[in-house]
């Protein structure tokens, strides 16, 4: 079973117009551990090992940890997807400072933290 925070191999849908992530790249896992036990459809962050990615304050830089190359979190790109395209955990980012840092970039894209 996945479980949040933790880093898989999938393959992300095709879209030819667009600008957001796809095809078979690793992805974070952010859902809840029940919603990943119980439903289909999971939350993921892609990442990507591009250096050509403007420094948002929704990106956050990950060296090590498993991960064959660095990478970064691609935060504003969050979204929602069926768990059959999951292929290989790769490692997790579960209790480590690096997934706080990841919960911030979540707070600042999704303005949880707006009053």
């Amino acid at each position: 079973m996945c479980e949040y925070g933790d880093v898989y191999y999938a393959r992300l849908p095709e879209n030819r117009s667009s600008r957001v992530q796809q095809g078979l790249r690793p992805v974070l896992i952010v859902s809840n551990n029940k919603a990943n036990y119980y439903s289909p459809i999971i939350t993921v962050i892609p990442l990507t090992t591009s250096e050509t990615k403007r420094n948002l304050p929704t990106h956050v830089t990950i060296l090590g940890y498993g991960l064959a190359e660095k990478s970064i979190a691609l935060v504003e790109q969050i979204t929602a997807f069926d768990k059959v395209n999951l292929i290989e955990k790769v490692c997790s980012l579960a209790r480590t400072s690096k997934m706080n840092e990841i919960n911030r970039a979540i707070g600042i894209q999704l303005a949880l933290n707006a009053s």
